[in-house]
Protein backbone atom coordinates (compact mmCIF):
# COMPACT_ATOMS: atom_id res chain seq x y z
CA UNK A 1 0.00 0.00 0.00
CA UNK A 2 2.84 2.30 0.74
CA UNK A 3 4.75 1.57 -2.48
CA UNK A 4 0.80 2.45 -4.24
CA UNK A 5 0.67 5.79 -2.61
CA UNK A 6 4.20 6.99 -2.97
CA UNK A 7 4.28 5.80 -6.59
CA UNK A 8 0.70 7.75 -6.87
CA UNK A 9 1.71 11.17 -5.38
CA UNK A 10 5.04 10.50 -7.95
CA UNK A 11 2.50 10.74 -10.58
CA UNK A 12 0.63 13.78 -9.32
CA UNK A 13 3.72 15.51 -9.58
CA UNK A 14 4.76 14.34 -12.95
CA UNK A 15 1.08 15.35 -14.02
CA UNK A 16 1.80 19.23 -12.56
CA UNK A 17 4.69 19.01 -14.78
CA UNK A 18 2.86 19.96 -17.98
CA UNK A 19 1.17 23.25 -16.68
CA UNK A 20 4.48 24.35 -15.24
CA UNK A 21 6.85 23.65 -18.31
CA UNK A 22 4.07 25.37 -20.44
CA UNK A 23 4.27 28.46 -17.84
CA UNK A 24 7.56 29.02 -17.89
CA UNK A 25 7.94 28.87 -21.27
CA UNK A 26 5.14 31.38 -21.41
CA UNK A 27 6.49 33.30 -19.15
CA UNK A 28 10.73 33.58 -19.53
CA UNK A 29 10.97 32.03 -22.83
CA UNK A 30 14.46 30.66 -24.06
CA UNK A 31 16.60 33.98 -23.86
CA UNK A 32 20.18 33.04 -25.83
CA UNK A 33 22.35 33.31 -23.11
CA UNK A 34 20.95 30.53 -21.15
CA UNK A 35 22.13 26.51 -22.02
CA UNK A 36 19.40 25.20 -23.79
CA UNK A 37 19.14 21.18 -25.18
CA UNK A 38 18.65 21.64 -28.50
CA UNK A 39 21.48 23.45 -29.49
CA UNK A 40 23.62 20.59 -27.91
CA UNK A 41 21.76 18.18 -30.25
CA UNK A 42 22.24 20.39 -32.82
CA UNK A 43 26.22 20.03 -32.16
CA UNK A 44 25.89 16.54 -32.06
CA UNK A 45 24.25 15.92 -35.50
CA UNK A 46 27.29 17.58 -37.03
CA UNK A 47 29.83 14.90 -36.13
CA UNK A 48 28.03 12.18 -36.58
CA UNK A 49 26.84 13.19 -39.92
CA UNK A 50 30.66 14.16 -40.85
CA UNK A 51 31.73 10.72 -39.64
CA UNK A 52 28.84 8.39 -41.47
CA UNK A 53 30.38 10.39 -44.89
CA UNK A 54 33.90 9.99 -44.21
CA UNK A 55 32.63 5.83 -44.13
CA UNK A 56 30.96 6.19 -46.91
CA UNK A 57 33.52 8.13 -49.14
CA UNK A 58 35.68 5.14 -47.89
CA UNK A 59 33.39 2.30 -48.96
CA UNK A 60 31.73 4.46 -52.27
CA UNK A 61 28.35 2.69 -52.27
CA UNK A 62 26.82 5.62 -53.90
CA UNK A 63 22.90 6.92 -53.69
CA UNK A 64 21.84 3.31 -51.96
CA UNK A 65 24.90 4.16 -49.59
CA UNK A 66 23.53 7.63 -48.70
CA UNK A 67 20.09 6.63 -48.14
CA UNK A 68 21.93 3.83 -45.39
CA UNK A 69 24.04 6.83 -43.69
CA UNK A 70 20.61 8.66 -43.52
CA UNK A 71 19.11 5.99 -42.18
CA UNK A 72 21.84 5.39 -39.48
CA UNK A 73 22.82 8.96 -38.91
CA UNK A 74 18.37 8.92 -37.76
CA UNK A 75 18.90 5.79 -35.56
CA UNK A 76 22.06 7.34 -33.86
CA UNK A 77 20.28 10.83 -33.02
CA UNK A 78 16.64 10.24 -32.45
CA UNK A 79 17.62 6.98 -30.41
CA UNK A 80 20.14 8.66 -28.57
CA UNK A 81 18.20 11.83 -27.40
CA UNK A 82 15.04 9.89 -26.77
CA UNK A 83 16.74 7.51 -24.36
CA UNK A 84 18.54 10.66 -22.43
CA UNK A 85 15.21 11.79 -22.34
CA UNK A 86 13.63 9.19 -20.93
CA UNK A 87 16.38 8.47 -18.50
CA UNK A 88 16.15 11.93 -17.61
CA UNK A 89 12.67 10.97 -16.87
CA UNK A 90 13.02 8.38 -14.93
CA UNK A 91 15.84 9.60 -12.53
CA UNK A 92 13.17 12.46 -11.78
CA UNK A 93 10.44 10.09 -10.84
CA UNK A 94 12.94 8.25 -8.69
CA UNK A 95 13.77 11.52 -6.45
CA UNK A 96 9.88 12.08 -5.63
CA UNK A 97 8.10 15.29 -4.74
CA UNK A 98 9.27 18.49 -6.21
CA UNK A 99 12.80 17.03 -7.61
CA UNK A 100 9.94 15.35 -9.80
CA UNK A 101 8.02 18.12 -10.93
CA UNK A 102 10.99 20.44 -11.65
CA UNK A 103 12.65 18.23 -13.61
CA UNK A 104 10.22 16.95 -15.70
CA UNK A 105 8.29 20.68 -15.96
CA UNK A 106 12.05 21.36 -17.28
CA UNK A 107 11.78 18.91 -19.90
CA UNK A 108 8.07 19.82 -21.24
CA UNK A 109 10.06 24.06 -20.95
CA UNK A 110 12.76 23.13 -23.09
CA UNK A 111 11.21 21.51 -25.41
CA UNK A 112 8.37 24.62 -26.75
CA UNK A 113 8.82 27.75 -27.87
CA UNK A 114 5.75 29.05 -27.66
CA UNK A 115 6.80 32.83 -26.43
CA UNK A 116 9.86 32.84 -28.51
CA UNK A 117 7.88 32.09 -31.36
CA UNK A 118 5.26 35.06 -30.83
CA UNK A 119 7.90 37.28 -29.73
CA UNK A 120 10.36 36.87 -32.58
CA UNK A 121 7.52 37.24 -35.21
CA UNK A 122 6.36 40.58 -33.31
CA UNK A 123 9.73 42.22 -32.41
CA UNK A 124 10.86 41.21 -36.39
CA UNK A 125 7.10 43.30 -37.44
CA UNK A 126 7.84 45.96 -35.36
CA UNK A 127 11.57 46.64 -35.99
CA UNK A 128 12.68 50.05 -36.33
CA UNK A 129 13.72 49.65 -40.23
CA UNK A 130 12.91 46.75 -42.25
CA UNK A 131 16.42 45.67 -42.69
CA UNK A 132 16.62 44.78 -38.69
CA UNK A 133 12.90 43.16 -38.90
CA UNK A 134 14.45 40.82 -41.83
CA UNK A 135 17.42 40.05 -39.45
CA UNK A 136 15.05 39.18 -36.84
CA UNK A 137 12.98 36.64 -38.94
CA UNK A 138 15.77 35.27 -40.28
CA UNK A 139 16.53 34.28 -36.73
CA UNK A 140 13.16 33.09 -36.37
CA UNK A 141 12.52 30.69 -39.01
CA UNK A 142 15.74 29.92 -40.63
CA UNK A 143 15.60 31.38 -43.61
CA UNK A 144 17.21 34.46 -45.78
CA UNK A 145 14.90 37.38 -45.45
CA UNK A 146 17.47 39.97 -46.69
CA UNK A 147 15.80 40.47 -50.38
CA UNK A 148 12.18 40.61 -48.76
CA UNK A 149 10.37 43.61 -49.08
CA UNK A 150 7.74 45.36 -47.13
CA UNK A 151 4.72 43.34 -48.18
CA UNK A 152 6.65 40.11 -48.51
CA UNK A 153 7.96 40.39 -44.75
CA UNK A 154 5.03 41.11 -42.93
CA UNK A 155 3.15 37.84 -45.29
CA UNK A 156 6.37 35.82 -43.82
CA UNK A 157 5.83 36.88 -40.70
CA UNK A 158 2.16 35.33 -40.42
CA UNK A 159 3.53 32.37 -42.29
CA UNK A 160 6.52 31.92 -39.61
CA UNK A 161 4.24 31.87 -36.82
CA UNK A 162 1.81 29.37 -38.84
CA UNK A 163 4.23 27.04 -39.02
CA UNK A 164 5.79 27.20 -36.24
CA UNK A 165 2.68 26.67 -34.20
CA UNK A 166 2.83 23.09 -35.09
CA UNK A 167 6.46 22.59 -35.54
CA UNK A 168 7.86 24.71 -32.13
CA UNK A 169 3.87 23.92 -29.75
CA UNK A 170 1.57 21.14 -30.94
CA UNK A 171 3.46 18.61 -32.02
CA UNK A 172 5.77 18.33 -29.28
CA UNK A 173 2.64 18.56 -26.90
CA UNK A 174 1.27 15.60 -28.99
CA UNK A 175 4.09 13.51 -28.67
CA UNK A 176 4.82 14.41 -25.07
CA UNK A 177 1.21 13.11 -24.54
CA UNK A 178 1.75 9.65 -26.85
CA UNK A 179 4.95 8.58 -25.04
CA UNK A 180 6.31 11.51 -22.79
CA UNK A 181 9.64 13.10 -22.47
CA UNK A 182 10.89 10.90 -24.50
CA UNK A 183 8.07 11.34 -27.27
CA UNK A 184 8.85 15.24 -27.08
CA UNK A 185 12.78 14.87 -27.69
CA UNK A 186 12.69 12.46 -30.37
CA UNK A 187 10.09 14.56 -31.76
CA UNK A 188 12.27 17.63 -31.38
CA UNK A 189 15.36 15.46 -33.12
CA UNK A 190 13.70 14.81 -35.83
CA UNK A 191 12.72 17.91 -36.19
CA UNK A 192 16.70 19.43 -35.80
CA UNK A 193 17.38 16.77 -38.01
CA UNK A 194 15.00 17.64 -41.16
CA UNK A 195 16.38 21.36 -40.21
CA UNK A 196 20.30 20.54 -39.90
CA UNK A 197 20.96 17.23 -42.15
CA UNK A 198 17.88 17.91 -44.34
CA UNK A 199 18.00 21.42 -45.41
CA UNK A 200 22.24 21.54 -45.47
CA UNK A 201 22.07 18.38 -47.69
CA UNK A 202 19.23 18.61 -50.12
CA UNK A 203 15.67 16.89 -49.03
CA UNK A 204 15.94 15.16 -52.45
CA UNK A 205 19.16 14.10 -51.77
CA UNK A 206 19.17 10.16 -50.73
CA UNK A 207 20.74 11.42 -47.30
CA UNK A 208 19.01 14.36 -46.57
CA UNK A 209 15.56 12.92 -47.69
CA UNK A 210 15.55 10.18 -45.14
CA UNK A 211 15.71 13.31 -42.22
CA UNK A 212 12.94 14.79 -44.61
CA UNK A 213 10.45 11.69 -44.28
CA UNK A 214 10.73 11.07 -40.79
CA UNK A 215 9.53 14.77 -40.29
CA UNK A 216 6.72 14.25 -42.28
CA UNK A 217 5.99 11.11 -40.67
CA UNK A 218 5.91 12.89 -37.33
CA UNK A 219 3.90 15.44 -38.31
CA UNK A 220 1.30 14.21 -40.28
CA UNK A 221 -0.94 13.81 -37.21
CA UNK A 222 0.10 16.89 -35.04
CA UNK A 223 -0.25 19.05 -37.89
CA UNK A 224 -4.19 18.57 -38.59
CA UNK A 225 -4.57 19.04 -35.11
CA UNK A 226 -2.69 22.52 -35.31
CA UNK A 227 -5.70 23.03 -37.96
CA UNK A 228 -8.25 22.78 -35.29
CA UNK A 229 -7.00 23.77 -32.34
CA UNK A 230 -6.38 27.33 -34.66
CA UNK A 231 -10.30 26.97 -36.20
CA UNK A 232 -11.14 26.37 -32.81
CA UNK A 233 -8.89 29.22 -31.54
CA UNK A 234 -10.38 31.97 -34.15
CA UNK A 235 -13.81 31.27 -33.05
CA UNK A 236 -12.88 32.09 -29.30
CA UNK A 237 -11.07 34.72 -30.04
CA UNK A 238 -13.73 36.70 -32.28
CA UNK A 239 -11.83 35.58 -35.58
CA UNK A 240 -13.57 33.52 -38.49
CA UNK A 241 -13.20 30.38 -37.26
CA UNK A 242 -15.07 28.88 -39.74
CA UNK A 243 -13.15 30.07 -42.58
CA UNK A 244 -10.03 28.77 -40.97
CA UNK A 245 -11.42 25.31 -41.01
CA UNK A 246 -12.82 25.71 -44.70
CA UNK A 247 -9.53 26.98 -45.74
CA UNK A 248 -7.27 25.14 -43.47
CA UNK A 249 -8.98 21.81 -45.04
CA UNK A 250 -8.94 23.44 -48.72
CA UNK A 251 -5.26 24.52 -49.04
CA UNK A 252 -3.50 22.74 -45.62
CA UNK A 253 -2.59 20.02 -48.30
CA UNK A 254 -1.09 22.46 -51.31
CA UNK A 255 2.27 21.87 -50.01
CA UNK A 256 4.83 19.89 -51.41
CA UNK A 257 5.45 17.96 -47.60
CA UNK A 258 2.02 16.58 -46.15
CA UNK A 259 2.27 18.86 -42.89
CA UNK A 260 4.18 22.25 -43.86
CA UNK A 261 0.82 24.03 -44.82
CA UNK A 262 -2.37 23.09 -42.27
CA UNK A 263 -1.05 25.71 -40.22
CA UNK A 264 -0.66 28.44 -42.38
CA UNK A 265 -3.76 27.85 -44.33
CA UNK A 266 -5.60 27.33 -41.02
CA UNK A 267 -4.20 30.68 -39.72
CA UNK A 268 -4.67 32.18 -43.25
CA UNK A 269 -8.75 31.47 -42.94
CA UNK A 270 -8.83 32.96 -39.59
CA UNK A 271 -7.53 36.29 -40.53
CA UNK A 272 -8.47 36.86 -44.01
CA UNK A 273 -5.39 36.94 -45.87
CA UNK A 274 -3.92 35.21 -48.37
CA UNK A 275 -0.16 33.42 -47.26
CA UNK A 276 2.10 32.11 -49.78
CA UNK A 277 2.93 33.24 -53.31
CA UNK A 278 5.95 34.67 -54.32
CA UNK A 279 9.52 35.15 -52.24
CA UNK A 280 12.73 35.04 -51.73
CA UNK A 281 14.68 32.31 -50.17
CA UNK A 282 18.16 32.46 -49.75
CA UNK A 283 18.58 34.88 -52.16
CA UNK A 284 16.46 32.80 -54.91
CA UNK A 285 13.42 33.93 -55.90
CA UNK A 286 10.74 30.94 -55.45
CA UNK A 287 6.88 30.89 -55.79
CA UNK A 288 4.81 29.06 -52.82
CA UNK A 289 1.25 27.34 -53.31
CA UNK A 290 -1.85 30.11 -52.54
CA UNK A 291 -2.76 29.48 -48.87
CA UNK A 292 -6.25 31.29 -48.04
CA UNK A 293 -8.49 34.34 -50.06
CA UNK A 294 -6.74 37.89 -50.55
CA UNK A 295 -9.86 38.99 -48.37
CA UNK A 296 -7.83 41.60 -46.46
CA UNK A 297 -4.61 43.24 -46.23
CA UNK A 298 -1.36 42.05 -44.26
CA UNK A 299 0.14 44.64 -41.76
CA UNK A 300 2.01 44.52 -38.62
CA UNK A 301 -1.44 44.27 -36.99
CA UNK A 302 -1.95 41.21 -38.52
CA UNK A 303 1.44 39.61 -36.83
CA UNK A 304 0.00 40.45 -33.56
CA UNK A 305 -3.78 38.75 -34.58
CA UNK A 306 -1.93 35.51 -35.74
CA UNK A 307 0.42 35.35 -32.60
CA UNK A 308 -2.58 35.43 -30.42
CA UNK A 309 -4.52 32.94 -32.45
CA UNK A 310 -0.84 30.66 -32.03
CA UNK A 311 -1.07 31.23 -27.99
CA UNK A 312 -4.63 30.23 -27.44
CA UNK A 313 -4.10 27.02 -29.58
CA UNK A 314 -1.02 26.12 -27.51
CA UNK A 315 -3.01 26.69 -24.48
CA UNK A 316 -5.61 24.06 -26.01
CA UNK A 317 -2.55 21.99 -27.24
CA UNK A 318 -1.46 21.87 -23.64
CA UNK A 319 -4.62 21.05 -22.12
CA UNK A 320 -5.04 18.18 -24.51
CA UNK A 321 -1.78 16.59 -24.10
CA UNK A 322 -2.43 16.86 -19.86
CA UNK A 323 -5.55 15.03 -20.00
CA UNK A 324 -4.29 12.34 -22.22
CA UNK A 325 -0.99 12.31 -19.54
CA UNK A 326 -3.70 11.90 -16.90
CA UNK A 327 -5.44 9.00 -18.47
CA UNK A 328 -2.14 6.98 -20.06
CA UNK A 329 -0.63 7.50 -16.06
Amino acid sequence: MATLIQEVHANSWALGAIPLGVALDLAIGHPGRWPHPVRAIGRLIGPVERGLRIALAGVGLGPRGERLAGVVLAVLVVGFVASVAWLAGELCGELGGPATLIGRALLVYWGLSIRDLGVGAIRAAEAPDLASGRRELARLDGRDASLADRIEFDRRCVEAVGGGANDAVVAPLFWLAVAGPAGLWAYKAVDILDRRAGRRSNRRSPMGGTSAVLDDLANLIPSRITWLLIALSAALLGEDGASALRIGWRDGRKHSRPHAAWGEAAIAGALGVQLGGRSTLGGVAAVRPLLGDPVGMIDRSTVRRAVRLMQVAAIHAAALAWTVRVLLD
